[in-house]
């Protein structure tokens, strides 16, 4: 250990390109919860990062806790940094069937205890916790347009085009296919998408925005109208109920006169219960038009707070306590209907007839109340965002989560906090930009600063300090290569490099073709790996910061899997890494395939037997601690094994 940290202090040991070759670490098998078996395989292998790959809640929760301790021995034994990928949950509480408050309250509580076991890791460190920024639900989906697409839209259709600004004064372009929409209400998920409809005056576009925008407006106008039509259908029904009533009076005044037929007997009769049943109608659409104007009430809830003050601005009203009021009233209103029927008892049939007829005004006077307060809002035509992106509601409540659970653990760890990582996963998903990340990361940053200032009485420097170490971004550089199946260049992809590079703390590194997570080694893939890291590294110097053990993880395991080769090796030849400490002539993109004397040549310094044979004498250790591997005869001496 002492070795390992003189030499990365004196010459840099085995320095690549842009990171060190002790930065780049290597993940553990997703499948076994036998973690301390793959993290000794790492370490034997010559690796000084080693990343926990728990993406499987269940095989998480099937590792023991003591062997996260084990597990920190062995990281100090051996002068190496352990770290943990978190399982696949997602941090808003977005499943396939759509949002719900509940689900995402019960993942913080699992991430509650991913923090403790990575806790349990490293007690007198930092241990990096990373978790995928979504979990493939829509989100935005955006699309390059080549020049000669660009140049064939209609100048209505050019409107509805973003333009990319590049810094040599290029100019690119690009469309928003489709947005994820979630409705508020229910958390039901959908998707709209960008379409051009061919009207008599020529082509409109249709784009997301425009869709969801009038989607908001639909659902408020139908709100609107269904209580409207109760109250119309209320008024008819009424009319017929008077019209009865009006027959009534007569035949009822002859009833007492006892002048009536037998015939007029039995019209009075029926009319009598033919008001009743009116009556009855006419209850039953008052709690119709209740029931519908209270939804249109909390519908309220949904107005943006840009509306509101534009509103404020525009109309000097305050849309909040125009609500408030509205909801105060009503409760005024609901005391005096229930303090009328504790007071009121009914002695006969027509005395109880009257009771309810004195509820029914009232009702009737607290649903006016309701309407009024609620016509002078629809006066200036505000609209209530019930169906909003997913991108929205994901930043807002990954942000709460985020904020919650670190917060959580800080009380319990302080210095010792574990640091919650968000990884980029798939651009057309939830949060799938850089742009999308960093608003994440800052809201959860803001939340969690917040809460150390209230609670812990740290000052606001102090706090955003504390909020920046331990919230930050792991980039992965395959995954942000997905750009190109939506026509995005190696350019498109570094600038989007660029925007995040201030907030990553860690690296994955894997290749593909811009269209599968192939986890490819690089270089074998078409992603501009070395230029990202280049971009990330001079940020890393800015903030006079450094590499460290296992910041860069090399995740290949679709490669390992195909071939079940060491993908380390193809990683330490893609960054120019020289074979020995100093940092001098020969390299491993030169040397390691070549046969040669030993010291010289990949076929007899690394054999792929020698991983599992030096460094193993202690014999009475089992074999995933270093102990002899079973076979018939000793290693060394030759002679049978007992």
């Amino acid at each position: 250990m002492n070795n390992f940290n003189f030499k990365k202090g004196y010459n840099g040991n085995m320095d690549s390109t842009y990171i060190p070759q002790y930065a780049l670490g290597a993940p553990t098998s997703v499948q076994t919860a036998n973690q301390i078996a793959e993290a000794t395989a790492r370490l034997n292998a010559g690796v000084y990062g080693v990343d926990l790959a728990l993406i499987d809640e269940r095989i998480f929760e099937s590792v023991p806790k003591q062997h996260f301790k084990e597990i920190d021995r062995l990281m100090k034994l051996t002068g190496a940094k352990a770290s943990i990928h978190g399982p696949i949950v997602d941090l808003a509480g977005f499943t396939q069937q759509g949002w719900q408050e509940e689900t995402r309250k019960e993942n913080e509580r699992k991430i509650n205890y991913y923090m403790d076991m990575a806790h349990e890791l490293d007690a007198q460190g930092n241990t990096p916790l990373n978790f995928h920024i979504n979990t493939a639900v829509p989100g935005e989906n955006r699309r390059k347009l080549t020049e000669e697409e660009y140049k064939k839209l209609s100048s209505e259709e050019k409107k509805s085009v973003n333009e990319i600004n590049y810094l040599d004064g290029r100019k690119g372009y690009e469309i928003t296919e489709a947005i994820g929409i979630v409705d508020r209400d229910t958390g039901q998920l959908n998707q709209l998408r960008r379409e051009v409809k061919q009207y008599p005056g020529g082509p409109q576009v249709w784009t997301p925005e425009r869709r969801l925008e009038s989607l908001n407006q639909t659902e408020w106008d139908k709100s609107k109208l269904n209580v409207f039509q109760l109250q119309q259908q209320k008024a008819e029904v009424e009319d017929r109920k008077l019209a009865v009533e009006r027959e009534i009076l007569p035949l009822r005044y002859g009833y007492e006169k006892s002048v009536l037929t037998e015939e007029e007997k039995a019209r009075l009769v029926q009319l009598e219960k033919a008001a009743q049943l009116w009556k009855g109608h006419i209850h039953e659409l008052n709690q119709h038009v209740e029931m519908g104007l209270r939804e249109i009430y909390n519908d309220l809830k949904y107005i943006s707070k840009e509306e509101k003050d534009e509103i404020r601005k525009e109309h000097n009203i305050d849309v909040d306590r125009v609500i408030e009021n509205m909801g105060e009233k009503y409760k005024e209103d609901q005391k005096r209907i229930l303090e009328f029927l504790s007071t009121k008892k009914a002695r006969s049939p027509e005395e109880a007839e009257r009771i309810r007829e004195g509820l029914r005004v009232l009702q009737d006077e607290q649903y006016k109340e309701l309407q009024r307060g609620l016509n002078s809002l629809d006066e200036i035509h505000i609209i209530p965002q019930k169906f909003i992106p997913t991108n929205e509601l994901a930043r807002e409540k990954t942000a709460e989560t985020v904020a919650n659970v670190v917060y959580e653990s800080y009380k319990k760890y302080k210095d010792n906090t574990p640091i919650l990582l968000l990884e980029n996963l798939s651009p057309e998903g939830t949060l799938g930009s850089a742009q999308d990340l960093i608003n994440a990361v800052e809201e959860s940053r803001t939340r969690f600063t917040q809460k150390l200032i209230k609670e812990k009485n740290l000052s606001e420097s102090e706090a955003k300090n504390v909020a920046e170490k331990l919230i930050g971004v792991t980039w992965d550089v395959g995954h942000i290569n997905f750009l190109r199946k939506y026509g995005y260049s190696e350019e498109d992809i570094l600038r989007e490099t660029k925007k995040i590079a201030p907030y990553v703390k860690k690296v994955h590194i894997t290749d593909n073709f811009g269209f599968n997570d192939s986890h490819l080694p690089p270089g074998m893939g078409n992603a501009p790996i070395k230029e990202e890291m280049e971009i990330i590294a001079k940020e890393f110097k800015k903030k006079r910061l450094k590499f460290e053990k296992g910041d860069v993880l090399v995740e290949a395991g679709g490669f390992v899997a195909q071939f079940k080769e060491n993908p380390q090796l193809y990683a330490l030849e893609y960054f120019d890494s020289p074979l020995y400490t100093y940092k001098k002539e020969p390299y491993w993109k030169d040397i390691w395939e070549k046969e040669a004397p030993y010291f010289t040549g990949y076929g007899p310094i690394f054999p792929e037997q020698h991983l599992g044979m030096y460094g193993t004498g202690f014999s009475n250790l089992p074999a995933e601690l270093g102990g002899p591997i079973a076979q018939d005869r000793s290693r060394f001496a030759g002679t049978p094994n007992a």
